[in-house]
């Protein structure tokens, strides 16, 4: 690349080394993107707390394979606001007048 390209990229905060990184993480997998779609999944499944409400209200404990991961519509959460904070607690939702 570049080298003045990355000097600029540096100088305005941009983490080059961490971004160069995840690019060869990604370059590597190579036919393998369900793998690395899975454990992209992963990561989110565990730092989204509306998500782990959603698998939890809906009994579900443990995703080991990428065919099971349940898919959220838009129905899934046009409920009351008592059902959702039956499962989840106040401090995981964030809404009006809650």
């Amino acid at each position: 690349m570049n080298r003045l390209f990355i000097a600029s990229l540096k100088l305005n905060r941009f983490p080059v080394e961490e971004a160069s990184w995840e690019f060869a993480q990604i370059v590597s997998i190579g036919s393998n993107r369900s793998e690395w779609a899975f454990l992209r999944f992963k990561e989110f499944e565990q730092n989204n707390p509306i998500y782990q409400c959603f698998l939890k209200s809906n009994g579900i404990n443990n995703i080991e394979k990428w065919e099971e991961i349940p898919i959220i519509k838009k129905k899934d959460f046009q409920v009351n606001i008592e059902q959702i904070t039956r499962v989840c607690s106040h401090k995981n939702l964030h809404g009006h007048n809650i």
